[in-house]
């Protein structure tokens, strides 16, 4: 137990040894990420929807 605790203090002071324009730029690679992630979604959104679309008229379609 004392080891886990010792182990965690020491990526703590590791952690805090990192200059702070480290921080800076992975919170901005990170915003980055959820960006593309936003522009991403109506895109799937729209392919799952033509894709439903299409299964529905090639099983009813066919009746006509």
């Amino acid at each position: 137990m004392a080891g886990f605790i010792a182990m965690g203090m020491t990526m703590q002071e590791a952690a805090a040894a990192l200059p702070a324009a480290i921080g800076t730029q992975l919170a901005a690679i990170q915003q980055d990420g959820l960006d593309l992630a936003d522009l991403v979604w109506p895109v799937v959104i729209t392919l799952f929807g033509a894709l439903v679309i299409f299964k529905l008229f090639k099983r009813f379609g066919s009746q006509i």
